[in-house]
């Protein structure tokens, strides 16, 4: 018999059965991450892991949290300018605590299914299990992360007979991997950016960058913290979790050789940073941080992404995760934008459009998908025609 079990802690689950059932290459649904982040101590978020059970076999499971949003994350403009400016008088102003189903500080969802299983039918089981983890937080709205086009079969099969709408996450960056060093993937460069990617590097030369790959990182948690904050105090589009070097400490202590930070030094200061994780098949860039005077000077940002990509092509990776914003460096570099859809729910059927048509109306998504003019031959297909979906 079929059985939903709600645990406040990953540690309640046991390891091997969590990850018996993980798809290839999604890290961020594996028990080791999950068990990283609530360590993490990320913001005001309390998790949740809802597992669908038969005996002791675990047949599908996701994770699940509370934690403080505001509607207009993505909003820019003259709109944001006049949320922000009612928010100096009413600080909770368009914000609201949701029951979110993903990662705080990933992208991608979490949803794992046992391979012999019908996906729609356990979908449907973690779902009743998800409003349940909101009928006791007492919230009433549900936002579950992050679904590409492949995915789109069988969760936009399910989402919305549900009572979901769906909604549009801040797309993705990849830079599919062709290459088999960073010499080539130089030479596939027109001749325009590989001009500018070799001023880049030899601006770090000029300021004596000094790069390192390091993979264990926990003594540096509080100067990769600072370096981190500076970043998230410049104006950007996207302003959400708040790290801590027990993030840092847990990406380490808990990924093992699967996590590693590329160090930028300047003589004996460190100056920047980029966080990475090694899945099966991608190298997953998560944060960066560095000293922007310096930065000015020495490119420090193209340069952690040649870094980047010169770790990726050395691990055999088939492609970089790039995350989400700064569009234009990235695409700079040849990566190619990826959309993000998301689904959304309010438990009362007053408010559920109204709250759907206010995220709509305050995600203003990028222009353009890859930029086709980076390389010599033609871009790289994007990633979303590589991703394999669950079976139904």
């Amino acid at each position: 018999m079929v059985r939903i079990q709600i645990d406040s802690t990953i540690d309640a689950l046991d390891p091997q059965k969590w990850d018996q059932i993980v798809e290839r290459d999604h890290i961020v649904s594996r028990h080791a991450y999950l068990k990283a982040i609530e360590r993490a101590e990320i913001n005001d978020c309390q998790f949740r892991y809802v597992t669908l059970q038969e005996g002791d076999r675990i047949l599908a499971h996701t994770c699940v949290y509370s934690m403080t949003f505001p509607l207009d994350l993505f909003n820019g403009g003259l709109s944001k300018k006049a949320v922000d400016s009612v928010r100096t008088l009413w600080p909770r102003f368009l914000s609201t605590r949701f029951v979110e189903c993903g990662t705080p500080v990933a992208l991608g969802h979490t949803f794992s299914f046992a391979p012999d299983g019908n996906v729609r039918t356990l979908l449907s089981f973690l779902l009743e299990g998800i409003e349940t983890v909101a009928c006791s937080f007492r919230h009433k709205t549900i936002l579950v992360r992050d679904f590409i086009e492949g995915d789109l079969g069988w969760a936009g099969d399910s989402f919305p007979t549900k009572g979901y709408g769906r909604v549009p996450n801040l797309p993705n960056t990849f830079l599919e991997i062709r290459w088999h060093s960073f010499d080539e993937y130089l030479a596939s460069l027109k001749s325009k950016y590989r001009n500018e990617a070799k001023n880049h590097i030899m601006r770090a030369q000029k300021n004596s960058i000094r790069f390192e790959n390091r993979a264990n990182f926990e003594n540096l948690a509080g100067e990769l913290t600072r370096l981190w904050h500076q970043t998230y105090e410049r104006p950007h589009e996207y302003r959400r979790e708040i790290l801590t070097p027990k993030y840092f400490e847990a990406m380490d202590s808990e990924l093992g050789s699967q996590s590693g930070v590329l160090l930028a030094w300047k003589g004996v200061q460190l100056v920047g940073f980029s966080l990475y994780l090694l899945d099966d098949d991608t190298l997953r860039w998560q944060y960066s941080g560095m000293d922007y005077e310096v930065s000015r000077e020495a490119s420090l940002y193209f340069n952690l992404m040649y870094q980047l990509i010169e770790l990726a092509i050395a691990a055999g990776k088939k492609a970089i995760e790039m995350g989400i914003t700064s569009y234009s460096p990235k695409l700079q570099v040849g990566a190619a934008m990826e959309p993000l859809q998301m689904y959304l729910r309010h438990t009362s059927p007053l408010w559920h459009p109204v709250v759907v048509s206010l995220w709509r109306s305050f995600t203003k998504l990028p222009k353009g998908r890859i930029s086709k003019e980076v390389f010599c031959l033609d871009p790289p297909t994007p990633r979303t025609l590589r991703r394999e979906t669950p079976c139904c």
